[in-house]
């Protein structure tokens, strides 16, 4: 029962952190990119692949969606309140719980 419990926790310490943000793939030719989510984020379907900030942000830039679960921290909300050049709002970063 120890070495379980050892084994365990060994697995919890080297499980790789989630990334940062995440695009969900669609199906088909191309897999084009459907929406933009938060890398732990629960809503993501199986076909993703993790992104960097820029990433995410250029996505959300040129018009994909971003997940409708997803709730902005309060000074994103504020700052995604005001228009962003080209009438888009757009979060401005996430944080990280934890």
């Amino acid at each position: 029962m120890q070495q379980r419990q050892a084994e365990s926790e060994q697995g919890q310490r080297r499980r790789p952190e989630p990334p940062d943000w995440t695009v969900e793939l669609g199906i088909g030719a191309g897999r084009p990119p459907i929406q933009v989510h938060a890398g732990d984020c629960h809503m993501a379907g199986k076909r993703r692949r993790p992104v960097d900030r820029d990433e995410a942000r250029r996505l959300l830039t040129d018009g994909l969606r971003p997940c409708t679960h997803w709730t902005a921290p309060p000074a994103a909300r504020t700052a995604a309140a005001r228009p962003a050049p080209g009438g888009r709002s757009a979060p401005t970063g996430r944080t990280r719980a934890g």
